[in-house]
């Protein structure tokens, strides 16, 4: 049961018990005492507990004869639970509960006075664009995409939560008497659930059905609720001056009062355009989203390896994702992560190898890639080695049952756009590998000047291998290969490289014992500073084609060219 709808049961419950001819004490008290129990039983969560503290403090007014005021309440109700636990302050639940009933109790007034509609159908849309106006900035913070037919879903939704709710309990009471009669409003639950159910998956299938904005800037938060509080005062101003004109025509005469009260606001329709026009553009500010050039970020995924890569020309790209020692990484890692980017779809997924800690998060994701509204995975890339094993195999069974085009990635092969290149330095075609590291697809991306290596875990073999073949390695950034073992990044292998920067993805406190200390004093004789995920967590790479810097959550640097 919703919050809403626990005040909407017990202000019932208040008000047949009145009609029975009951006083207000034997009618309020029990009707509190029913609420209040309701909200400990179902452990008192965000949203109910919002609503029993409104519902006691609206019976508590009725009982000593004062108004009730439903902000006053929502600022009552908000305040004892921040007091409780200030943390609540960052969680979605209390933000969306209250936003609601607050786009409900303020935005709602104004923009029904601005557009009076009398058929109710319509008042429920304008209900619904209040709270969507609030909670909008809230969903996308939180969520990081926004479900483009919540609107009119909601008109169905909404008022069958109500036929939902009575029928439910209905159905419960009516099992202590009689199974049989009891199946009777149990069977309108069941259908009301079906409904929601098969009206939720065919909204997911309509065109442009989930918007992948990722999250807003805290500019683009604080300006949005500054427009809107504008606007809404510049409505509350425009009611009090209504309100002066009407009194003081009041004082001529009972006529006067009633001719300026019918007399329209003075440029009512530009008012009414320009209004929905500028709460329209300020919508569309949340999706506005600033290119920042080549990012590149190593996310933090414990003993694992997950590197995503878009190029200031937007193709989105995601080399390996895996780890042992998080468990459904992709679900809780990589794809929150994904969407919070504002990533609805990734041109490209390589996987270097099949080893889980690289491909476990993929496998996730090619799963949920074939349910609608969902992240979408153009082409899964695996080298010729992969293709041979078993775990190949099935990872195209994923991918062909998911849509995803499959190919094959290896030496030679370039993939670019207008703004990066991605070179495939490795492996060679028609050549047996001993074990599944020494075929590690490796990389070089380039952006203008700026350049990185991406080596899987490819170990000390395979490096001089490349090294014999003469292919450029010199890179600004180098991804340490088998998480910074001691059997990768060798002295020959850096100095051709030279790197500025290495990154190293590995778990904390990790069996291996990664990085090695003997890497790590490679690469600290190689003049390359070294970052690692356990140290700094997810660290990001951005450049501009000339210059560079890396962000952890930790530590921020720059390097120039």
């Amino acid at each position: 049961m919703t919050g809403l709808h626990v005040s909407v049961f017990g202000m019932t419950l208040y008000r047949l018990l009145r009609r029975a001819g009951l006083p207000f004490w034997l009618s309020g008290i029990p009707s509190m005492l029913l609420v209040l129990s309701y909200g400990v039983l179902t452990g008192m969560s965000t949203s109910t507990a919002r609503a029993v503290l409104m519902f006691l403090l609206s019976v508590t007014a009725d009982l000593l004869g004062k108004s009730y005021d439903m902000l006053t309440s929502l600022a009552f109700a908000a305040l004892v639970l921040l007091v409780q636990q200030p943390l609540y302050a960052k969680s979605a639940s209390f933000l969306l509960s209250f936003g609601a009933v607050l786009g409900i109790g303020l935005v709602y007034p104004v923009l029904l006075e601005l557009f009076p509609v009398r058929k109710k159908r319509f008042q429920a849309v304008v209900l619904s664009l209040s709270v969507q106006l609030v909670t909008l900035p809230m969903v996308e913070s939180c969520y990081y995409e926004i479900p483009l037919y919540s609107v009119p879903l909601n008109l169905v939704v909404i008022p069958l939560m109500t036929a939902l709710m009575f029928s439910g309990i209905l159905a419960v009471g009516l099992s202590f008497f009689s199974i049989g009669a009891a199946r009777i409003p149990a069977v309108l639950c069941s259908a009301i659930m079906e409904l929601y159910e098969r009206l939720g998956s065919l909204s997911l299938r309509l065109p442009g059905s989930v918007i992948h904005c990722g999250r807003p800037a805290d500019w683009q938060l604080f300006l949005y609720y500054f427009c809107l509080a504008a606007f809404l005062l510049w409505r509350f101003q425009v009611r009090e001056n209504r309100k002066k004109q009407i009194a003081e025509a009041a004082v001529c005469g009972e006529e006067e009062a009633e001719e300026a009260e019918k007399r329209p606001e003075p440029q009512l329709k530009r008012k009414r355009l320009c209004s929905a026009g500028g709460l329209l553009l300020l919508n569309l500010l949340l999706l506005v989203r600033f290119s920042g050039g080549f990012q590149f970020t190593m996310l933090d995924v414990g003993q694992g390896e997950a590197l995503f890569l878009r190029t200031a020309a937007g193709t989105a790209i995601l080399v390996d994702g895996g780890s042992t020692s998080v468990s459904k990484v992709g679900t809780y890692r990589i794809l929150p992560f994904l969407k919070a980017e504002g990533v609805g779809r990734l041109d490209y997924v390589v996987a270097t190898h099949l080893d889980k800690d690289h491909v476990s998060g993929i496998e996730e994701l090619l799963l949920q890639s074939a349910r609608p509204g969902n992240l979408k995975i153009g082409t899964l890339l695996l080298s010729e080695a992969s293709w041979k094993e078993e775990k190949g195999k099935e990872l195209a069974v994923l991918a062909r049952g998911s849509g995803v085009r499959i190919g094959t990635i290896g030496e030679g092969m370039i993939l670019e756009d207008s703004s990066a290149r991605l070179d495939c330095l490795y492996p060679c075609a028609g050549v047996e590998y001993a074990d599944t590291n020494a075929a590690s697809v490796t990389l070089r991306v380039t952006c203008g000047k700026f350049s990185m290596l991406l080596t899987g875990d490819l170990g000390e073999e395979g490096e001089e291998e490349i090294l014999r073949m003469g292919v450029e390695t010199d890179c600004d950034v180098l991804k340490a290969g088998h998480h910074g073992s001691s059997t990768s990044s060798s002295e020959a292998w850096l100095q051709a490289a030279s790197p500025v920067l290495t990154l190293i993805s590995c778990g904390k406190d990790n069996s291996y014992g990664h990085p090695h200390q003997e890497t790590l004093m490679r690469l600290q004789a190689a003049g390359s500073r070294v970052l690692v995920t356990t140290d700094c967590g997810a660290l990001t790479v951005r450049s501009d084609g000339e210059r560079f810097q890396v962000e952890g959550f930790t530590e921020s640097e720059r390097y120039e060219k």
